[in-house]
């Protein structure tokens, strides 16, 4: 499989320096399936509304973004290692469009030719705590999810010195997506019956599968009678198989125990009634999406930049778990935590929409107009 896959890799890097330069004016770049549903929407969007050859390079065989077919989409599989920092090094595109912060950091460089690198978010959290320091130095273009984003990365651009960079207004096309397609169940009594709490960490050496935590979780959760699914961070299920390998063969056969790994399944968190989690950005998604309430795990915060005091701004993380949910000691009831949440549903769901997000449910046009306006990709 390994030969397979670098076979593929080399022959669709051949294919693509052979593609006309008129048919690179526009990519997307995936590291995988986790990017897949950030991507989606506004490639859809894209191949909707501009009559242009569009490019779609992935760095994984399981992106579903490699089977979607259309007319305009040249698709390609670069692998994520040496075969993906050549194809980088070496690319021709006018537009490069990635949910991938730290570019020209590590591994995967700018290319020596001239291109438009353009961050679109994968996640509603701040820019400058869960980051690591100068994620966002080397774009050109920053797309925004909302003010918190614009806020943060200006004064980020000032402190890290970034390179000359257009800051947009674009909002959040998952968040867009989410709101369109979810059917809210009829408001049911709290029971033990028929309450199904969703456990989504975000990743980190003190995060929830990483500590051990989670394992307690799901065992409380199940001695409770109630049904928990667990969907970790693509992250997790990377670097932590150890710790999963053992929530698996520990509850695996419960049938009140679901482990969903396809971050491109959303019916899990439609069907949840609680979500727990800890710094990760899906618990604004569940929040703003269902009205649901959050329990967050008080656990050490998610520091990636040393230097994000220097910011002076409360991460948007940390100002809303008061508004949006509970937090919970982790050295106390959760019982009690869970049963608390039945009667302190969040009230302000919509006021905090409307304060945070660019755009909403318009996002998908914002960017077909940054597409014709400033990049001059016209029908």
């Amino acid at each position: 499989m390994i030969i397979k896959n670098a076979w593929r890799a080399i022959s669709d890097t051949i294919k693509f320096f052979q593609t006309p330069q008129k048919e690179r004016r526009l990519a997307f770049y995936s590291q995988g399936s986790a990017d897949w549903p950030h991507i989606i929407h506004l490639l859809k969007a894209a191949l909707t509304n501009v009559d242009q050859r569009i490019c779609y390079i992935s760095s994984s065989t399981s992106d579903p973004g490699l089977e979607y077919q259309h007319e305009n989409l040249l698709s390609f599989y670069v692998g994520d290692k040496f075969i993906r920092d050549y194809f980088f090094q070496n690319m021709e595109i006018d537009n490069l469009i990635l949910t991938m912060p730290d570019i020209d950091r590590f591994q995967v460089k700018r290319s020596k030719h001239n291109i438009n690198y353009i961050y679109i978010p994968h996640s509603l959290v701040s820019l400058h705590m869960i980051y690591r320091n100068c994620a966002f130095k080397n774009y050109d273009v920053i797309a925004c999810a909302g003010p918190h984003h614009l806020e943060e990365i200006k004064i980020l651009a000032n402190i890290d010195n970034h390179r000359p960079q257009k800051f947009v207004q674009l909002g959040y096309p998952r968040l867009d997506h989410l709101s369109r397609t979810i059917k809210l169940k009829s408001k049911t009594q709290f029971t033990k019956k028929n309450k199904t709490i969703v456990l989504a960490p975000s990743w980190g050496a003190n995060g929830i599968i990483e500590s051990g935590l989670g394992y307690d979780i799901i065992k409380e959760i199940l001695n409770l009678g109630y049904k928990i699914i667990l969907r970790p961070h693509p992250q997790s299920v990377k670097f932590s198989q150890k710790q999963i390998a053992r929530i698996l063969a520990s509850f695996d056969q419960d049938k009140n125990f679901k482990y969903e790994s396809n971050m491109n399944d959303e019916t899990t968190l439609f069907d949840a009634d609680i979500l727990i989690s800890d710094w990760s950005g899906v618990a604004l998604e569940f929040s703003f999406t269902t009205k649901r309430p959050v329990i967050f795990c008080d656990i050490p915060k998610k520091i990636n930049n040393p230097n994000y005091k220097l910011v002076n701004l409360e991460p948007i993380e940390v100002k809303l778990r008061n508004q949006i949910g509970l937090i919970w000691q982790t050295d106390t009831s959760l019982a009690d935590t869970i049963k608390k949440c039945s009667t302190n549903s969040p009230s302000n769901i919509e006021d905090l929409i409307s304060k945070y997000i660019y755009n909403l449910g318009k996002s998908d046009q914002k960017f077909i107009n940054f597409l014709k306006n400033d990049l001059g990709l016209e029908n």
